[in-house]
């Protein structure tokens, strides 16, 4: 099938097609291969600007509908079709509203996040498929206020244990908070939560070299996501550094010495740093 007859079934019957493309079934040569996500972006991209309105609405409709239905199955009934399965769909279905316009999926799972949270927890094990990290990405992509700040920085503060996924909760942890819309000082709430993920990591001693890596390409990357001057970059990391409270802000000199002066440029830190 390609880009054309997979529009036309679409727009024919966007509940069967959808969960066809979901499954596999009916997928032909190379597009078998293909990631969802870059299938229906490319029959967007392809169709007319008339005809790719109804298409996007076809898919956000038909979209929510599948989520919404497997969210539902049982555990029983997930284990009868197939965690792997079932799991993998998901992801791709996740895929595809972490990349697509669809503003009635994205409203539905912003307003209520929790049922999605619990099902996509309960299946997050070391070699399993991550749902969860999935699910934040497309809420990261979609958010529309600071509604999901608490969550980006729970999703720091797990990271800090060291987990299997810390890696993955930081990165879209980061990715969330620098996508928060119309937010006044964008870099401040993503400085005070990797200083807090270093304090929580030193608290717990839990800190690895490669939490000290990890920090420093995140604050790479504020550099170049946010193109400040060296005085608001040390105003916003001496904000993060004051914004540790009891019992995290006897760890200030270590967070200031061992993370932040090996990982950030010395021009956009403090001059002077109170351990008190």
């Amino acid at each position: 099938m390609t880009a054309e007859p997979l529009a036309d079934a679409l727009l024919a019957n966007p509940g069967a097609t959808l969960s066809d493309l979901l499954t596999g079934r009916h997928l032909l040569g190379a597009m078998a291969l293909a990631e969802r996500a870059d299938i229906l972006h490319d029959v967007l991209q392809r169709a007319s600007s008339k005809r790719r309105d109804a298409l996007a609405r076809a898919i956000d409709g038909a979209l929510l509908d599948w989520m919404l239905q497997r969210l539902l199955w049982t555990d029983d009934e997930v284990a009868q079709y197939g965690a792997r399965a079932y799991a993998g769909q998901y992801r791709d279905a996740l895929s595809i509203l972490a990349v697509l316009p669809l503003p009635t999926c994205a409203a539905t799972v912003l307003d209520d996040p929790a049922p999605w949270d619990g099902r996509f927890r309960a299946m997050r094990g070391p070699d399993d498929i991550d749902l969860l990290g999935r699910f934040d990405v497309a809420l990261a992509q979609h958010q529309r206020d600071g509604t999901l700040v608490r969550r980006w920085k729970r999703r720091c503060d797990e990271a800090a244990w060291g987990g299997p996924r810390w890696q993955d909760d930081l990165a879209n942890a980061m990715l969330g908070l620098r996508k928060v819309p119309e937010s006044p000082r964008p870099e401040r709430l993503a400085t005070t939560a990797l200083v807090r993920f270093a304090a929580l990591a030193i608290a717990r001693e839990t800190a690895v070299p490669a939490m000290r890596g990890a920090l420093r390409t995140h604050a790479d990357v504020l550099l170049v996501c946010h193109t400040l001057r060296p005085g608001a970059w040390r105003a916003a990391w001496a904000a993060a550094l004051d914004a540790l409270d009891e019992p995290l802000e006897r760890h200030r000199r270590a967070v200031y010495e061992d993370w932040l002066v090996p990982a950030v440029p010395g021009a956009y830190l403090p001059d002077e740093f109170r351990a008190d």
